[in-house]
């Protein structure tokens, strides 16, 4: 079944001669259970890719799909309910909430769709132990090294159990060894829980890692890669 699907989608920022072309005549799908990197140079697209695919941006031109349904004909709060219910991200920067906790960070989105307390505590305490982060529970932020953070930011998106998760540059601000660690995990989760992931990056250790990568080039699909 294709999660995502992309249909001659094309970007245009500005107007006259300050137009920018970030993406241009992109086609492509995501099948359930992939873990797929989009990879690139600086500008190539990779960025304006995935937020037009998580709702964020709206197209020029062309169809993006989650689940068979054109996400360009809804209006913005209905993107906002689509993010919140079957879209889940993973950023360079971790953007976790500075003033809560680990798990009062993790349990937000399980909030605000109005989930149980009880339902809510059984979600949160599973995803802390899948990915090692039950010691951080009731730390904050600036309390956490970069890698603990990440993993917050991991389960935050997973908790809410999500059709796809977008992850834009998610090793970017690690070191090698805890990137490896991060992808390790979100590679252990793809497995386990056939969870679809979507990277835009430009690190080797996730190209290494990926089922598939497409490769962008000035806004453009220049070649792809299947992996075994």
């Amino acid at each position: 079944m294709a999660i995502v699907r992309l249909d001659k989608v094309s970007k245009v920022y500005g107007k006259n001669k300050l137009k920018v072309h970030a993406v241009t005549d992109v086609s492509f799908e995501v099948q359930e259970g992939e873990f797929l990197a989009i990879v690139g140079p600086s500008g190539s697209g990779k960025t304006t890719l995935l937020n037009l695919i998580g709702g964020i941006d709206r197209p020029s031109k062309g169809k993006v799909y989650i689940e068979d349904q054109d996400i360009t004909l809804l209006s913005k709060a209905r993107r906002s309910d689509l993010r919140l219910k079957r879209i889940g991200f993973i950023f360079q920067e971790y953007n976790l909430i500075p003033v809560l906790t680990a798990v009062e960070n993790i349990e937000l989105g399980l909030l605000l769709l109005g989930i149980d307390k009880a339902e809510r505590r059984e979600r949160v305490n599973k995803i802390i132990k899948d990915v090692g982060i039950l010691e951080l529970a009731n730390r904050r932020p600036k309390e956490m090294s970069g890698g603990q953070q990440q993993r917050v930011a991991v389960a935050r998106a997973m908790v809410t159990k999500p059709a796809v998760i977008l992850a834009d540059e998610p090793t970017a601000n690690l070191d090698s060894n805890t990137g490896i660690s991060i992808l390790r995990l979100m590679q252990e989760m793809n497995h386990r829980e056939n969870i679809t992931f979507i990277f835009s990056t430009h690190d080797p250790m996730v190209m290494e890692m990926a089922s598939r990568v497409i490769i962008l080039r000035d806004g453009r699909i220049e070649s792809e890669e299947k992996r075994d």
